[in-house]
């Protein structure tokens, strides 16, 4: 089921949090900066994977954070910077459907609550909303989901 809720998804009650990063080796801007601030294991791992060649558009990199969430960072854009399209929509769609498959290892897909910042992929990444918020409707068939829009 989706959710759509005003608060600040970082302080949320959400076990599983999901952003967008890019293929460069980047997390300089928008959540991903504030989740690199937040929790810097989530950056190792993202750097980790750029190193060994994983960052490729579809790829998933699931952290388990010291202090709390899963976080998911989603390979949805190539390329970055603040105009123009670098979201490419398929890509975060196939990130969903891994995300879905990947917390069916950890358990029950009932036990978690994925939180997702309205606007993923749609803000920096100049993607389609009306695509992904398809796509992020049919990840929510399988796991709640709650859409965070930014509220302080």
């Amino acid at each position: 089921m989706r959710f759509n809720v005003e608060g600040n998804l970082l302080t949320s009650d959400c076990n599983v949090i999901l952003h967008q990063v890019n293929c460069k080796g980047v997390m300089g801007a928008g959540i991903a900066r504030s989740i690199r601030n937040m929790y810097p294991e989530v950056y190792h791992d993202y750097m980790k994977a750029y190193k060994e060649d994983k960052l490729v558009l579809g790829n998933i990199i699931r952290t388990k954070t010291l202090r709390g969430p899963i976080v998911y960072s989603l390979c949805g854009q190539d390329t970055y910077g603040r105009s123009g399209k670098h979201t490419d929509e398929s890509a975060l769609d196939i990130c969903f459907r891994r995300v879905v498959e990947d917390l069916k290892q950890y358990g029950s897909l009932d036990d978690f609550r994925v939180g997702v910042p309205a606007g993923i992929g749609a803000g920096l990444g100049g993607g389609d909303w009306n695509l992904i918020s398809k796509s992020i409707d049919k990840m929510a068939k399988y796991v709640n989901v709650y859409v965070y829009r930014y509220k302080s």
